[in-house]
């Protein structure tokens, strides 16, 4: 059985809400990675003891590391809302074809 048209604009609602949910999240990554890709300490913030165990190195190796992930977890964001207005378009489009009625899916 086909949905009603009120359920079909809600299923489409959803999917777009979705979709700006995750790019409001892609949004916050993006802000937070410019944050981290600020964040420097350098041999100079260190002890000369703790410069000479490594930890300026470490640090930066995990500040580096922090910001790529949130990049990437950014991009990820931004590809999942671009997926999820992509397959509401695509419905949609169905929809106004009547491929859904005339098929009896959903």
């Amino acid at each position: 059985m086909a949905p009603t048209p009120e359920q079909y604009q809600a299923a489409l609602s959803a999917l777009r809400d979705d979709a700006d949910t995750w790019d409001k999240c892609a949004q916050d990554l993006g802000t937070i990675k410019g944050t981290a890709d600020g964040l420097t300490l350098d041999a100079f913030d260190f002890s000369y003891l703790a410069d000479m165990l490594g930890m300026t190195t470490l640090y930066q190796e995990f500040q580096h590391k922090m910001a790529r992930l949130l990049g990437e977890g950014e991009t990820m964001s931004t590809g999942v809302a671009a997926a999820l207005r992509a397959s509401a378009q695509t419905y949609q489009d169905e929809e106004d074809a009547g491929v859904h009625r005339m098929n009896n899916i959903w």
